[in-house]
């Protein structure tokens, strides 16, 4: 008997089992990125007060920090490359091993200079990961899995913030790296069983593999359909990565659809960074101590990595019912609302008002931000990313993305720590209520709906769809009848 003959499977569609088996897999990766984004959290304050034997300044806490992301620079363009060398599946079990590395510098470290290191392995691999994840569940997932699973991305991501900041503020820095360093570790038994893409196979000329794995997935014999549609797909796509680089910038100048999709990306990727979250979860400890709560801080800390878990759940149950625009166009105005409470409060400390009465407003408007933050603006771009450009460029597109998400991280953190200094957190607070409030009006007039849609219907959209003249007319008929 075959397991596709198991009663089980007779009233489970075995294709499903195995997209969710392998995407779930794949996500897993994500949990030691967000070990990494929370790590900062939990072990600043312990640098920076004593309780380590490595101690940093203000200046040198701000490049522990991003030190991740300009790893997250160099991650992006490695993967460009070993993409289309070795694979997708090979290439996310790459960013494993600069991911485990990371957790050895952090456990052998005796110098701030190791720490630098050890956060730049953990970029690099957080850097091809985040390129790569998402177009491999895109290649080996259907529709009928595709959304769910590449919402998981953001979800595993923040249960390993959540894991980083309970473990973090109790355990010890080598004693936090021993156990994390069986994360990549952990994936790389499990995923080396996975099966390579499809599309990737064909690319590289593996026919029968490629119906191999497609048979596997689907969990049907005739996939004639599917691999005349990959068929279609390759013979666009040029085989070398940097003249397929060329031929990405040259179609985002050519073609209005394509120009669109960037506009709209950069939209959503400046508000993912530009609402401050990199600053605010790596500084939220220093929020939380200067606001003098009874509550201890460390309770806080780990009351806020609930909080982002339990937004990514509520966003993966919405986003089918709602859509994501509507989704965007909630979460922002109620993340900038966050923010000016906070901003008011620490403006009020500055000035010397006496506050004590109210010191529980930090705590609880943070955990309010990330929850706003996270049912829309943390997971959704990622999901625009997967739908919005043709396959031809979505490689480059992915590179971009990561790119501009590690640059405006170095920016944002860099700009907080500096004018935190200087005169205050409330004073980097009003620069974030500002640039979201911005973006928040960009994302009316620039982000269509296309919850719903097919990969094609998404593409005529963008292609033939005034989306901006049409909202603005919509907005005007309102305001004028």
């Amino acid at each position: 008997m075959t397991i596709t003959q198991l009663p089980f499977c007779s009233r489970v569609d075995i294709g499903v089992v195995r997209q969710i088996v392998a995407g779930v897999l794949c996500t897993f990766l994500m949990l030691d990125n967000g070990l990494h984004e929370g790590w900062s959290t939990s072990m600043i304050p312990k640098l920076m007060g004593g309780d380590d034997p490595i101690q940093v300044t203000s200046k040198q806490s701000a490049w522990v920090i991003n030190y991740l992301s300009v790893g997250g620079v160099t991650g992006p363009l490695l993967a460009l490359y070993l993409m289309d060398k070795i694979g997708r599946k090979w290439s996310i079990i790459c960013a494993a091993i600069p991911k485990t590395g990371s957790w050895l510098c952090f456990a052998l470290a005796n110098d701030h200079s190791i720490l630098y290191l050890g956060r730049f392995f953990a970029g690099v691999g957080s850097g091809i990961s985040l390129c790569v994840i998402p177009i491999y569940i895109g290649e080996v997932t259907d529709k009928r899995t595709r959304g769910p699973l590449s919402t998981f991305i953001a979800l595993m991501n923040n249960v390993g913030i959540l894991i980083a900041y309970v473990l973090g503020l109790y355990l010890s820095r080598v004693s936090l790296s021993i156990i994390c360093i069986w994360i990549p570790s952990i994936f790389l038994v499990l995923f080396i069983w996975m099966p390579e893409s499809p599309m990737y196979l064909r690319k590289v000329h593996k026919v029968a593999r490629a119906e191999s794995v497609l048979r596997w997935t689907l969990g049907k014999e005739d996939i004639s359909q599917e691999m005349d549609e990959i068929e279609k797909i390759v013979s666009n796509e040029p085989a070398n990565c940097f003249v397929n680089a060329y031929v990405s910038v040259k179609e985002i100048v050519q073609r209005r659809g394509t120009r669109k999709a960037f506009r709209i990306i950069i939209v959503l990727f400046t508000s993912l960074v530009f609402s401050g979250i990199p600053a605010i979860l790596s500084y939220q400890t220093n929020i939380y101590s200067q606001a003098g709560m009874k509550v201890s801080t460390n309770i806080s800390v780990i009351i806020t990595g609930v909080a982002i878990v339990f937004a990514g759940v509520i966003c993966v149950s919405l986003v089918k019912f709602t859509g994501k625009r509507k989704l965007l166009l909630i979460s922002a105005p109620t993340t900038t609302g966050c923010l000016v409470a906070l901003a008011i409060f620490f403006l009020l400390q500055s000035l010397g008002v006496d506050i004590t009465v109210v010191n529980w407003i930090p705590m609880v408007f943070v955990i309010l931000y990330v929850i706003s933050y996270g049912v829309g603006l943390d997971s959704i771009a990622y999901s625009y990313q997967g739908e919005i450009f043709p396959d031809s460029i979505k490689s480059f597109a992915a590179m971009f993305c990561a790119l501009y998400y590690s640059f405006l991280s170095i920016l944002i953190v860099k700009i907080y720590q500096e004018l935190a200094d200087v005169f205050g957190i409330h004073a980097p607070l009003w620069i974030f209520i500002i640039a979201t409030l911005i973006n928040w009006l960009l994302i009316y007039v620039i982000v269509p709906e296309t919850e719903g849609r097919s990969l094609s219907q998404i593409q005529k959209q963008l292609h033939e769809e005034k989306t901006t003249t049409k909202v603005l007319k919509k907005s005007a008929s309102y305001i004028f009848s």
